[in-house]
């Protein structure tokens, strides 16, 4: 196809997309052929004929909350004379005023045909997002929170409450403007401290115990070298304690029963 038309594809995917997590899958039904596939997210959902993905979309349209998408990026895989594949990937994120904190990443192929000079969905699949969230046989909506999910909902709460922002120099000089939930943990390195946040981590030249002070407390001390965010702590052993990016890190055990109620009252409070 020419590029007016790959174009078309693309602008015609996102906005199918759009307009089904604001509960106009019509729109979407209206773009398809009659013999269309759709692959979904479910075991269920592998099926060919609008008619069929009418009465799908409708059965999901129940528990759908309303969502918007960001960080779309979309590419064509496949360009032919007469058909063109378009890929991508986007966030999703419940709309404000929904009563819900939700936001994954998912990812979509559509493969789209020219019927009578127009542009028609073939087919479509859309991921289940791996690794974000664990649904259940056969729910449609991922109402189960996955990482992404809580890095939003904590960026939710921060905004809530105010959480400060504290601004901390590493050491080639640039300046990193954090929140308490920015912060995985932090290790004591020779005379440095290095914090490991979501996706990257700072060295900086300090100590824990100042480090502590700059989040008023926030952080909790589970070894002489290390501080932890309470809110990532997956497991609590006798030995060690397991984060949520997976790390382990190790703790006294004579301050088991100490680090068990301090996380007790710090996440039920």
């Amino acid at each position: 196809m020419k590029k007016d038309l790959c174009d078309q594809a693309v602008g015609l995917t996102l906005e199918g997309l759009h307009r089904y997590w604001q509960h106009d899958y019509e729109y979407v039904l209206s773009l398809c052929t009659d013999d269309v596939m759709w692959i979904g997210s479910v075991s269920s959902q592998f099926m060919r004929g609008v008619e069929a993905l009418r009465k799908d979309f409708r059965r999901v349209d129940r528990e759908l909350v309303a969502c918007h998408l960001s960080h779309e990026d979309f590419q064509i895989v496949h360009n032919a004379r007469d058909s063109v594949s378009v890929a991508g990937r986007y966030l999703v994120s419940t709309d404000e005023g929904t009563g819900e904190a939700l936001q994954v990443m998912q990812r979509a192929l559509f493969i789209w045909v020219r019927r009578d000079g127009d542009l028609r969905i073939a087919c479509m699949y859309v991921s289940n997002p791996l690794g974000e969230l664990a649904l259940d046989i056969d729910e449609m909506f991922p109402n189960a929170l996955g990482t992404t999910s809580w890095n939003y909902l904590q960026d939710k709460v921060d905004e809530a409450i105010g959480s400060a922002i504290v601004s901390i120099r590493d050491k080639v000089g640039v300046t990193h403007y954090l929140r308490p939930s920015d912060v995985i943990y932090a290790e004591s390195v020779v005379n440095d401290v290095v914090i490991y946040l979501r996706d990257y981590s700072i060295r900086a030249r300090m100590t824990l115990t100042s480090l502590d002070v700059l989040f008023d407390g926030s952080l909790i001390r589970v070894h002489r070298g290390f501080l932890v965010n309470p809110r990532c702590v997956r497991q609590l052993t006798p030995k060690d304690i397991r984060l949520a990016n997976d790390v382990v890190i190790p703790i006294n055990a004579k301050r088991h029963r100490e680090l068990e109620d301090v996380l007790r009252q710090v996440l039920m409070g």
